[in-house]
């Protein structure tokens, strides 16, 4: 079976064995009809199951959205609100129907308090006991309300196997302007009190940021999401990981891979704030920063790799195939039975640079071109230059004859096979000419003789 989840050491693994690594993109999906804002009680599930089936079918398997994508569960007087409950459960059973694996980030106050305290059944004007924002984390009748609600979600959804992590508490906190220590104790009791109450025991993370694993939590959501300028996907999640490894847990960077939301004032135009968010300058070929956090995530031994926001542009301009490839380079690794340490491969070409995972018996390389990346490939709409006749030697366990497979990063095909002999606990690989990136295999096929 595929449940339940249980994490080996910085990936998750499902029970019968088989390794776990999150395709993404996820999200909020969007069209003209709907981006935030209000109660959307009302949005049809159709074109979300639709979405659904075909995110799977492209290979995605990795969500992450709030609950309240679906509306507010809990209303005045504490009822709840059955046609949201529906929907709620309606999605998970599709994520479960379709093989997609939930981080299920849930928090009724986050998104809603910006509407105004009295539109929350916590409030003294619906008959509840909070008459300012920052009773709603420390009234003892409205915890208890608080416990109700998330009794009858986690009722009502822990059986699944699309649960992934349980995500408590979101990002910002309009009591944080209070008192940031009495937000994160909040987080931390509800938290608990959820695992107290879940019997399939689901994973947990605390919020966001290092402070989860210190509370308690199972892994850490990374808050450091978006990249600025002409810092790209690969750069900051090298800089994610030289502050985050040190924590020895899986690694969930849900939203990265996304560009800042404000376009700065250049020769593309004046300064816009959501513009990349809107789509506008979405002309990007090949959705490039969800490409590249794809691949150097999973070099990295994250645990995910995501993109939020983006996913209904990906979607829409027909851009799921990285997720195939992806899917297909995976298909019949295992990524926690064997034991996979990061090695550094060395690349002939400074225009390049290479990421390498090895195990007994085999290695596998991704190698990307330095100018591949959403600034200048995508917003300054630079054609990266071509680099021919590099090589890359790639750090293997054991010596003797491998079989080279080249692996091209969009159609999720091998394009060439080779056999090298190692030497020194290295085979050196001719690469073909690279203007984006490509990814590599190297398997041992005839063991040196001892």
């Amino acid at each position: 079976g595929l449940f339940p989840w249980g994490i080996y050491y910085l990936r998750f693994e499902f029970d019968n064995g088989e390794s776990y690594f999150g395709i993404g993109p996820s999200g909020w999906f969007r069209d003209e009809n709907y981006i935030f804002g209000g109660n959307p009680r009302h949005v049809s599930t159709r074109r979300l199951d639709d979405y659904y089936r075909r995110k799977a079918a492209a290979g995605s398997n990795y969500d992450y959205c709030l609950a309240e994508f679906f509306g507010r569960l809990y209303t005045r007087g504490g009822y709840l609100d059955q046609h949201v409950a529906w929907k709620c459960e309606h999605r998970l059973r599709t994520l479960e129907e379709v093989g997609i694996y939930w981080v299920t980030c849930y928090d009724d106050l986050c998104r809603s308090v910006i509407y105004g305290l009295d539109t929350l059944p916590y409030a003294t004007a619906q008959g509840g006991p909070c008459a300012s924002v920052e009773e709603l984390y420390v009234n003892q009748r409205a915890i208890e309300m608080q416990r109700d609600h998330l009794r009858y979600f986690v009722a009502r959804m822990s059986d699944s196997p699309a649960l992934l992590l349980w995500a408590i508490g979101d990002e910002g906190q309009a009591g944080s302007r209070f008192s940031p220590s009495m937000v994160r104790s909040w987080i931390k009791d509800l938290q608990s009190y959820v695992r107290s109450i879940d019997v399939y025991e689901h994973p947990h993370v605390m919020c966001e940021g290092p402070r989860s694993v210190a509370e308690g939590g199972d892994a850490i959501i990374i808050p450091d999401w978006y990249f600025k300028r002409e810092v790209d996907a690969v750069t900051l999640s090298l800089e994610i990981n030289e502050k985050y490894e040190k924590y020895r847990c899986p690694l969930v960077n849900p939203e990265g891979g996304m560009v800042e939301w404000t376009k700065p004032a250049d020769q593309y135009g004046p300064k816009r704030a959501l513009y990349y968010l809107s789509g506008e300058r979405w002309k990007f070929p090949e959705a490039i920063s969800f490409h590249n956090h794809l691949w150097i995530s999973l070099f990295l031994k994250h645990a995910v790799g995501g993109t939020e926001w983006l996913g209904a542009f990906i979607d829409r301009k027909n851009e799921l195939y990285h997720a195939t490839a992806m899917r297909n380079y995976l298909q019949g690794e295992s990524l926690t039975g064997p034991h996979w340490e990061m090695a550094a491969p060395a690349v002939s070409d400074d225009g390049l640079r290479g990421f390498c995972l090895q195990t007994d018996g085999k290695s596998l390389a991704w190698v990307h071109n330095r100018r591949y990346t959403w600034y200048e490939a995508g917003h300054q709409g630079k054609k990266p230059p071509t680099i021919a006749g590099a090589e890359i030697t790639i750090p293997v366990c054991a010596e003797g004859s491998y079989r080279v497979e080249v692996w091209d990063t969009r159609s999720g095909s091998v394009v060439s096979e080779s056999s090298v002999r190692s030497s020194g606990g290295r085979v050196k690989v001719p690469l073909p000419p690279i203007e984006k990136d490509v990814a590599l295999k190297a398997i041992l096929a005839t063991p040196a003789a001892k």
